[in-house]
Parts: C-alpha cells; structure tokens; sequence
C-alpha cells in the first residue's frame, strides 16, 4: 500500500470506529498474522500506527 492508501484507510478507520480505531487495526494484523498473511498484518500495522499519529495530534495535550 502506497502511503495516501494508509492514510485513507486510516481515516476511514477513526471515522467508523473513533477511539476503537488503532484497536481495530491491531486485531485486523493479528488476524492475518494468525492466517499467514504477513504482508496484510504489516500493513495493517502501518494504518495502525497512523490512527495513533493522527489520533495524537487531535487529542488536546490537557487531557494527557
């Protein structure tokens, strides 16, 4: 997946799940890691660690 493919599917992710959404992504790599599908759950790793990216950048640092 290009990069504006992880990002898209990243967005896609915290507007369906909000803060479930890097949960959501991690169970997703989990999954295809479990079938064999390494390629999958890495990329499922990457979209995970753009929700945190993004997710971190909206949440007001008062609330840390």
């Amino acid at each position: 997946m290009t990069d504006r493919e992880i990002e898209r599917c990243a967005r896609a992710l915290i507007d369906r799940h909000g803060p479930e959404a890097r949960a959501t992504a991690e169970a997703r790599a989990g999954e295809a890691d479990r079938q064999g599908d390494r390629e999958s759950g890495a990329e499922w790793r990457r979209i995970a660690a753009r929700v945190r990216e993004l997710r971190a950048r909206t949440i007001p640092s008062s609330f840390c």
